[in-house]
């Protein structure tokens, strides 16, 4: 299958540290296999590693329209709405991701953190962050993770706690 011999010459390119090798490969499996949700995943990325930030979210957007399963999808797709503080946006895809991945401490953590980074302030209680803070435990060697839960932290008024979690994302690196 033509298609698939471009999705694995794009990753031998960005093994190689080809990414404009990479991205004319994948886009070569995309326009013969539009299904192809390595090749669109790794496009993401490039788009994004690339400073093409719009075309990473229409490749993460077109990821969550046809992958359920497309969790990192769904994480990287929101975050960078926001990081163009496009929060309308990315609020509404997490309401919607969260609806098809309700118990990601992830797709959660990172609603709470746009709200505190959008309004200020999170709406959200203590116990919606203990809940959160205690959902993390998988992803403590995260360091984007830790910080998000220092900001949401900090956002909630549990200043020693930020602090810890600041000390341990430090920590990780």
């Amino acid at each position: 299958n033509l298609a698939r011999a471009y999705l694995v010459k794009g990753g031998v390119r960005l093994r190689l540290g080809d990414r404009l090798g990479a991205r004319e490969a994948f886009l070569g499996a995309l326009a013969l296999d539009g299904g192809l949700k390595d090749a669109r995943r790794h496009l993401g990325r490039i788009y994004q590693q690339m400073g093409e930030t719009e075309l990473a979210i229409d490749q993460y957007a077109e990821l969550r329209k046809r992958y359920r399963e497309a969790h990192q999808a769904r994480f990287w797709h929101a975050a960078l709405l926001a990081s163009l503080g496009r929060f309308d946006q990315a609020m509404a895809a997490l309401d919607a991701d969260l609806e098809v991945h309700p118990q990601s401490p992830l797709l959660r953590l990172l609603r709470v953190r746009i709200l505190a980074t959008a309004s200020g302030k999170s709406s959200s209680g203590p116990v919606e962050a203990a809940a959160l803070f205690a959902g993390l435990a998988p992803y403590e060697h995260d360091v984007y993770s830790i910080e998000s839960a220092a900001m949401v932290a900090a956002a909630l008024g549990y200043h020693a706690d930020a602090v810890e979690l600041q000390r341990r994302a430090i920590a990780v690196l």
